[in-house]
């Protein structure tokens, strides 16, 4: 399985619609990407850091795909109309990380 996250920093005058990217972008992505090996989403809202300062991302999103071929497959025949969501949520330009993951446990 990969996973595939996009990073929101939290810089000065950043802002962050997460309703909008919940209910309508996140949307669009499931829509668009169940077709291509899409295993599942996460949104996570920035806090803080452990010191109490601001967090250092307003929002991470990770995307979890069956293979990598899978998902930039999708992200390629899909990747513009998303690109073009983004003004509708944030001003922030997002980072992009490619990882494979190698171990998850989940509690029961």
């Amino acid at each position: 399985m990969v996973r595939i996250t996009t990073l929101y920093q939290n810089t000065e005058g950043a802002h962050f619609d997460f309703d909008y990217y919940v209910d309508t972008h996140l949307e669009l992505i499931r829509q668009r990407m169940e077709g291509a090996g899409l295993v599942g989403m996460e949104v996570i809202k920035g806090m803080s850091n452990p010191d109490g300062s601001p967090a250092e991302h307003l929002c991470i999103f990770h995307i979890y795909f069956t293979t990598l071929e899978a998902g930039l497959r999708g992200i390629e025949q899909h990747g513009e109309e998303f690109a073009a969501d983004i003004v509708n949520y944030t001003n922030i330009e997002p980072q992009v990380q490619i990882g494979a993951v190698v171990h998850r446990y989940t509690a029961s």
